[in-house]
């Protein structure tokens, strides 16, 4: 009878611990479900954060490449007037295209962009080995629905350079009849 009892007693004390154990299992698996939505609202803040980020940067270099070239314009008036020498403008305007295509920001911006936009530089290059730093660049500000006067001030080139690097990125990419920027959207 004693031995009943204490195994009576044991298979008593091992399903409540089985029963402990299961319960402290569902905690345990709901604070790695709430451990891992904390996480996913940080990432989303992080990238929000990156994406308000990447935003400022491209309005301050459009708001910096206004800026030079309102004061080239200016310069290059006060040279008409008389105002300036030749040697003084040649030094400024030397300056200031010196500001232009800044390879930091663009780096920084290239790091910013992928992060925001899923690897989208990655993605690029594996699709389109052949495309140079320039044509991801100019991909980047296609996908940014950027018009082609934006894009022609933070290149540094023409609006019709710009016109002719679509052309030619649609050539290596194989697009005949399809809008650029559209495709460049989806990748």
């Amino acid at each position: 009878f004693s031995k009943w009892q204490t195994s009576k007693a044991l298979n008593k004390k091992k399903k409540e611990y089985e029963e402990e154990k299961k319960e402290q299992d569902i905690k345990m698996l709901e604070q790695e479900k709430l451990i891992a939505r904390q996480q996913q609202q940080l990432l989303e803040t992080e990238l929000s954060a990156k994406s308000k980020e990447l935003a400022t940067l491209t309005l301050n270099v459009l708001a910096k490449e206004k800026t030079i070239e309102s004061l080239k314009d200016s310069i290059y008036e006060k040279k008409r007037q008389g105002g300036i020498t030749s040697k003084d403008m040649d030094l400024l305007l030397k300056q200031l295209e010196s500001t232009k295509g800044d390879t930091e920001f663009w780096n920084m911006y290239q790091k910013n962009f992928d992060l925001i936009h899923e690897h989208f530089f990655r993605n690029l290059r594996e699709r389109y080995p052949q495309l140079t730093p320039s044509d991801l660049k100019f991909c980047g500000l296609l996908r940014l629905n950027l018009s082609t006067k934006d894009i022609s001030r933070l290149s540094g080139i023409s609006e019709k350079s710009v016109e002719m690097a679509r052309y030619r990125l649609r050539k290596k990419m194989g697009l005949d009849n399809t809008s650029l920027t559209e495709y460049i959207m989806k990748i």
